[in-house]
């Protein structure tokens, strides 16, 4: 029921009862009526517009975006040239009318923003290109690249392609929201890792969806845990997400690709990619999803170098000999090429990188050394932990032109019968967390 006395309070009637007499002479003293005393219904009519304009007056949505202060784009963009979203902004595609209703922000990274939004009670993920030409461009090749191969197929490891186009000038493309992605799981552990049944069930579909991209001649160029995402929170399947750096076979680049820790070593020494860096990068995965932190973490290129040659050694001197960037890195001494150590990088080349980071393992055959320490392994799990180890050796191997290609490692024994069970999962790491 309306509420008389609160309502006619707010604009300086304070008389409990409704009168007419009353009325008209509170009115009289407030500053919204005029000074003369009026009919009654042009006081209802008054009262009505104060409570119609008080109705509508609403809180300022919050604002998604950091910083939220507009700088670009006629005050449409933040000084990161991002834009600005507030929730429940309506997020449209002009060509196709689909609107997606803006809901909180997932992550920020290097070409922009990613929202989850709202569509016919359906959550999506939006992903909003940075307003700078070259992102806008490469963000194009993505789109290009991810209909391309959901053409091809639709591969269960491969993200899906749901809308893209254009928004107050920035590229928007729109995925399925998926669920964590692996770094998140790892944190769910603690850092202590994952079962060797989680892990196969992660790498098979993993290393499959990357053999349906190279089998293309595309290389994804930044296999990293953050890029690899459970469709939801069963933890069962995986969808490979981030084609913003991938690249076609043929064309060559001349800049760093990978992020440090998955970084093949070919890479830092200035050979042109292949798809066999993406296996490198499998391998760096495969390693921290056991571990629980990153097998090689350096603080720079010629740190994580150097962490990579603490652990695997070279069995061809050429490959060091032929590199574009032999000279950078390394000294001969006798027949061998031996890497620089850091003081001597530093001074050639007027540098102060930071301390290098702990190397906290030494050799891969180390693993099986702290797999063997629980007195409750059977053979089956010794044999089992024996295949991961063989697979990360030939996914972890210095040189690219024998490293295990993908359609190899889906016939290695670690990977070749392996059917997903939950409750394999389970016992595993209850046992043994």
């Amino acid at each position: 029921m309306f509420n008389l006395t609160l309502s006619f309070s707010q604009f300086g009637i304070q008389k409990t009862h409704f009168q007419l007499y009353d009325c008209q002479n509170e009115c009289l003293k407030t500053k919204q009526l005029q000074r003369d005393k009026q009919p009654i219904h042009l006081v209802t009519i008054k009262i009505r517009q104060l409570l119609q304009f008080n109705q509508t007056i609403s809180v300022i949505p919050r604002i998604l975006t950091q910083p939220t202060a507009a700088v670009y784009n006629d005050g449409l963009d933040n000084e990161n040239y991002d834009l600005i979203v507030r929730l429940d902004d309506v997020i449209i595609n002009e060509k196709t009318g689909n609107q997606y209703i803006a809901k909180e922000l997932l992550g920020v990274g290097t070409f922009g923003s990613v929202y989850r939004c709202v569509k016919n009670n359906t959550n999506f993920a939006i992903k909003i290109i940075k307003n700078i030409n070259a992102y806008n461009i490469q963000s194009m090749k993505e789109i290009k690249l991810i209909r391309f191969l959901n053409k091809k197929q639709e591969h269960e490891s491969i993200i899906k392609l749901i809308d893209y186009f254009l928004f107050k000038n920035h590229v928007c493309i729109v995925f399925p929201l998926l669920g964590f992605n692996l770094e998140e799981l790892l944190q769910e552990t603690k850092y202590q890792g994952l079962s060797l049944h989680m892990i196969k069930n992660i790498l098979k579909q993993l290393i499959a969806g990357l053999e349906f991209l190279h089998s293309l001649h595309w290389v994804h160029c930044d296999i990293k845990p953050e890029n690899i995402l459970f469709t939801d929170n069963t933890a069962k399947q995986i969808q490979i997400i981030d084609f913003g750096s991938a690249t076609e076979l043929n064309i060559n680049l001349y800049y760093y690709i990978q992020s440090l820790y998955y970084r093949a070593p070919e890479i830092i020494l200035g050979y042109k990619k292949t798809c066999a860096i993406d296996m490198w990068s499998v391998g760096c995965v495969a390693a921290q999803l056991y571990l629980g932190y990153p097998l090689f973490q350096g603080t720079s290129s010629f740190d994580q170098l150097s962490k990579i040659l603490g652990l695997i050694s070279i069995t061809n001197q050429e490959l060091i000999q032929n590199s574009p960037k032999c000279q950078d890195y390394f000294i001969k001494e006798n027949q061998n090429y031996v890497l620089k150590n850091l003081k001597k990088y530093q001074n050639e080349y007027n540098l102060n990188l930071h301390d290098p980071g702990i190397q906290n393992i030494t050799n891969i055959q180390e693993l099986y050394l702290e797999f063997n320490k629980s007195s409750l392994r059977t053979i089956q799990e010794m044999a089992t932990m024996e295949d991961f180890l063989d697979l990360l050796k030939k996914l972890l191997e210095f040189d690219p032109a024998l490293r295990i290609t993908a359609s190899q490692c889906l016939q290695h024994p670690f990977l070749r019968d392996f059917q997903f069970n939950i409750n394999d999962i389970l016992k595993q790491d209850l046992q043994y967390q």
